[in-house]
């Protein structure tokens, strides 16, 4: 097999930014794309100049008829453990958009159908495939490095919802949308993927949000988690769908911008105002040195180079991963998304949603 033929499950906004990349990625073509409707696939098809890819339905997808190697789900998050499901069991590959699931045991069945059936099964947190995220692994992993040994991280995603996308999906229990499956999982992926741990200890608090039009369930508006990894290094994430809410006085928080991370260390510290994977990447990453650093106060950046769009990065892992069946190479693991799941499910009981 000479390139991976791709099926792209979605039309929406994620996916009209992500496959132009998927069709620039390495041995990757797209042959297909799958909406609710065969006419919103073909106009999707025809914005995009997807020339080679035929349009169809989710039934049509799920039954075999696009004949893909691959699907890259971009679906709401209601439909991914469905729908990954059936792929899986068709000995499609799925790359699935995060959240894969906010339950444990889903994301065990879906790890499990993808061992029998020797398909590849991978979270999609594109920032993990940046070479700006491997230096920050770098720098948190060198206890001599320029910030010390890391001693806390703090991660944050927070944005005017109304601003971005009015009445859309993120407030609806029923498609499991809310701050914390939207936009949180990512400081928690961040968090824990930096410190290589799973928390030992930790607390949450969260401000709902009203239900969404004809529902009657919340989810939550703003969500702060903190706690401590068995090494002793800490940590405070937060994510909110309207910055406002986030006030730190009243919430008696360390101030920090909206979005982005701090590693903090006992030499010094590093912020990022792009952890998450959003272009256009950083090329360096600035350090400020405490004056406890063995060579004094003082500022340096660290060059990480120029990097092509995340997306790109994690479709071509992807598909090398997929056509030298080599599932253990891709990051992040399904094991690892198994614990994400149980994470995301435990904080949303521990706040009430």
């Amino acid at each position: 097999m000479e390139d991976l033929r791709w099926g792209v499950a979605a039309t929406g906004k994620i996916a009209r930014k992500a496959v132009p990349l998927l069709a620039r990625a390495n041995r990757c073509v797209v042959a297909a794309v799958a909406s609710s409707s065969i006419e919103r696939a073909r106009a999707f098809i025809d914005e995009l100049d997807l020339a080679a890819a035929r349009p169809c339905t989710y039934d049509d997808l799920l039954a075999g008829d696009a004949h893909v190697d691959a699907c890259y789900l971009a679906t709401p998050n209601h439909r991914h453990f469905d729908m990954a499901a059936s792929l899986l069991e068709r000995r499609v590959h799925v790359l699935s958009e995060k959240p894969l699931t906010s339950r444990a045991d889903q994301a065990e069945r879906l790890a499990s159908i993808a061992r029998e059936r020797t398909a590849l099964l991978t979270e999609g947190f594109k920032f993990l495939h940046a070479k700006h995220h491997r230096a920050l692994e770098r720098i948190a992993d060198d206890p001599a490095g320029p910030i010390g040994p890391l001693r806390h991280i703090t991660a944050s995603f927070v944005i005017n919802l109304d601003e971005r996308a009015p009445g859309n999906d993120r407030t609806s229990a029923a498609h499991h949308g809310g701050a914390l499956m939207d936009l949180g999982c990512y400081p928690l992926a961040f968090a824990r993927l930096i410190a290589k741990e799973e928390p030992a200890e930790w607390t949450a608090r969260a401000i709902l949000h009203d239900p969404h039009p004809g529902e009657s369930l919340p989810v939550d508006a703003l969500t702060l988690v903190r706690g401590a990894f068995p090494s002793g290094v800490t940590f405070d994430l937060r994510c909110a769908l309207d910055r406002d809410a986030l006030d730190h006085e009243s919430l008696e928080i360390d101030p920090h911008p909206p979005i982005g991370a701090t590693l903090a260390g006992d030499w010094g510290r590093c912020f990022t105002p792009c952890p998450f994977g959003s272009p256009p990447m950083p090329r360096s990453i600035d350090v400020d040195r405490s004056p406890d650093h063995p060579d004094g106060a003082g500022a340096l950046s660290l060059p990480v180079g120029e990097d092509d769009d995340p997306f790109v990065h994690q479709f071509a892992e992807f598909t090398a991963a997929a056509l030298r069946a080599d599932h253990d190479a891709m990051r992040p693991s399904p094991h690892w998304s198994i614990n994400q799941a149980r994470w995301i499910g435990a904080i949303l009981d521990r706040v009430g949603v």
